[in-house]
């Protein structure tokens, strides 16, 4: 579901590119230029790059997280620069929200208190925001006080759409390097089992079955 979700932006990105979008079109300002076609192939390489799902577990307990040990900082830090970038060129009339202040809301719990809930949190932001969004669709319309305008300069979006390619790239580079150093299978195996953050993460899972087999002994 998230590669689905990641692959329809990515199409709308190079659809708005292809089709030259510039002015209002559908009741929101754009503007259009080569900078969808890199953000488009940026999210293509972090489709490519998501890994270990195999690994994703549900912790026990009366409170259950998903938890993703194997995605790395650098990749949520590259879908949401990503991802910023996408609705700063696809969706500029939400961009402050649907963009900068939801990628936030997911990213600052995972890096620091909730490690390895990345996912989660993402899925309970969005819907969050699409609920609001879909019910009170003028809230952040222009002429609304909350409405946050883009400043539709060109240089601002290509700034965002490199810095995600370059983190994106970065992020390939690093994976390849890892997978044919380790010999992975980057369908199956995880890849990031040595770093400080995979473990982590992967002793609550180690904890959920020693209190499992605990309570079956």
């Amino acid at each position: 579901m998230l590669a689905i979700n990641i692959l329809e932006a990515v199409i709308r990105e190079f659809q708005v590119g292809y089709l030259g979008f510039n002015g209002i079109v559908d009741g929101m300002q754009y503007i259009s230029g080569g900078w969808n076609y890199v953000n488009g192939v940026a999210g293509l390489l972090n489709i490519v790059l998501i890994c270990g799902w195999f690994g994703i577990y549900a912790s026990s307990g009366k409170k259950k997280d998903m938890l993703w040990p194997d995605q790395t900082k650098l990749w949520i830090i590259a879908y949401g620069v990503w991802n910023i970038a996408y609705v700063y060129s696809c969706a500029p009339g939400n961009a402050f929200y649907s963009g900068v202040a939801l990628n936030i809301a997911a990213t600052i719990p995972a890096l620091f208190w909730a490690k390895g809930t990345w996912m989660q949190n993402r899925a309970a932001t969005l819907s969050f925001w699409m609920m609001w969004v879909m019910t009170f669709p003028y809230f952040f319309a222009i002429g609304s006080t909350f409405n946050v305008s883009v400043s539709y300069n060109p240089v601002a979006n290509w700034t965002l759409a490199i810095i995600s390619l370059v983190l994106n790239v970065t992020l390939a580079i690093w994976q390849i390097h890892r997978i044919r150093k380790n010999r992975l299978n980057p369908l199956k195996d995880e890849i990031f089992t040595d770093l400080k953050e995979y473990k982590i993460i992967n002793s609550y899972r180690e904890e959920d079955i020693n209190q499992r087999h605990s309570h079956t002994a």
